[in-house]
């Protein structure tokens, strides 16, 4: 069996390895100070934060393909980059403070410093829009849930006679006069009753009326109301569903009866 393998390290990481093993041989044959060791380490480590920001945060990941472990790693390594830089700017200041180190050194340090609470910000940004798409979707799923709650209350009233609670005329005239009071345009009806579509589908669509609407959109979230308070049963689609929908709308009446072999 073949080893599994693994992502190349990108260049600055594969230097920052590379540094570190010729400084721990240095080190050994006793030609640099044992201090050197732990620098080089510390390298690496930034090295390797660097490299999970430029995947992260600056890579060709959109915010919704990032995950949990995700958005933990390019968090603690945006506050890591910018600790430690702010550590070794407080470090200078005391040198230049004691006159050991001049002030105009003091500079590249601090604007590394500026750069790195940037990219922390940027990354907090990122972290916040992430948990706004996720609590979006979860909100989306608990509507969702909640429709199709309403939807089998509704339904479970024609149960017995799939016939019951088709809208009569009398009535889809009230609703289309209602709507039109309310948005100024007619109801917009995408199938009445029986179509050739629906047969190619197998349904018998006789009585059925499907009406363009997003169920979530202000004129779909009115018909549904309007339904609920009629005591008409419905099925809403918010998305297109292969073999049943091609696109959002609201079915009213109960569901399409399946057609039989010999129809």
């Amino acid at each position: 069996m073949a080893p599994a393998q693994t992502s190349p390290d990108p260049p600055e990481l594969a230097r920052a390895k590379a540094e570190l093993a010729r400084v721990e041989l240095l080190v050994e044959a006793g030609g640099a100070p044992r201090n050197r060791i732990e620098q080089a380490r510390q390298a690496v480590r930034e090295a390797e934060d660097q490299a999970i920001l430029r995947r992260t945060l600056y890579g060709s990941l959109k915010v919704e393909d990032l995950t949990e472990p995700l958005n933990k790693e390019m968090i603690e390594s945006a506050h890591r980059l910018f600790d430690l830089q702010r550590q070794r700017v407080n470090d200078a200041r005391k040198l230049a403070d004691q006159g050991v180190l001049p002030r105009m050194a003091l500079t590249p340090i601090i604007e590394e410093l500026d750069r790195r609470r940037k990219t922390m910000d940027l990354a907090e940004d990122r972290l916040r829009f992430w948990n706004q798409l996720l609590e979006m979707a979860r909100a989306e799923q608990d509507r969702q849930a909640e429709l199709q709650a309403g939807q089998l209350a509704a339904l479970a009233q024609s149960e017995e006679n799939p016939s019951s609670g088709i809208l009569s005329a009398a009535r889809e005239r009230q609703l289309d006069r209602e709507f039109q009071s309310m948005f100024d345009h007619p109801l917009p009806v995408s199938a009445h009753g029986d179509t050739v579509f629906h047969r190619s589908l197998g349904f018998d669509h006789t009585g059925r009326i499907d009406i363009a609407l997003n169920p979530h959109s202000a004129e779909g979230r009115w018909l549904r109301g309007w339904l609920e308070r009629m005591g008409v049963p419905y099925l809403a689609f918010t998305r297109a569903i292969p073999g049943q929908a091609t696109a959002p709308h609201i079915h009213i009446g109960p569901p399409s009866l399946r057609l039989r072999v010999s129809d």
